[in-house]
């Protein structure tokens, strides 16, 4: 685990003062920036994907370990982003979850994970829309039987960006047309 300790708040000053102590934010305040709960942020700790500081009983976050976390999620939308719009160049429909997550290193089965995609696809909607007036992730679905639509989490987002629909699985055909006519 990635967190340091100190016993009260005159240890870690005098740490920082000597340079020997990160610049901190509130564990709290990171989850609410992050879109995450706070036993995500301490999970995020525990495999290094976070480094933090405990000053007696409160617990803080590295601000360049979340700088790093912010350049790597960047980063993971640019590979979702790229990897779908090959897809709809390529005229596939469709993708379930598993491969787009395996892209980036997540697993259907980690609920932070699947937090974590929604975040992500969310992300790559919203810079489609943006960019070029479609829904890049409506492509992406939830695997069950017979037709397939996105998880429930794309239906708010595509709420957030001003689309309305009467029929689920119609707005996705449309939707889907959209971005393969976009991207051939």
């Amino acid at each position: 685990m990635s967190i340091s300790q100190f016993g009260d708040t005159a240890a870690y000053l005098n740490a920082f003062a000597n340079g020997n102590a990160p610049a901190l934010l509130p564990a709290q305040l990171v989850a609410e920036h992050i879109n995450v709960t706070l036993p995500t942020v301490k999970r995020m700790l525990q495999d290094n994907r976070l480094s933090g500081v405990r000053i007696s009983k409160n617990l803080f976050i590295s601000v360049p370990s979340l700088q790093k976390r912010e350049r790597q999620f960047e980063e993971e939308v640019l590979t979702i982003e790229r990897y779908l719009k090959n897809l709809a160049r390529g005229g596939e429909r469709s993708v379930f979850y598993e491969p787009v997550m395996e892209l980036v290193g997540l697993t259907h089965k980690i609920p932070a994970d699947r937090t974590t995609i929604a975040r992500m696809l969310g992300e790559v909607s919203r810079r489609s829309q943006e960019e070029d007036q479609v829904l890049l992730s409506v492509v992406v679905h939830k695997k069950t039987s017979g037709s397939t639509l996105p998880s429930e989490g794309f239906f708010p987002w595509a709420e957030e960006l001003g689309y309305e629909w009467d029929d689920e699985y119609e707005f996705v055909e449309q939707q889907t047309d959209r971005v393969l006519n976009t991207y051939k």
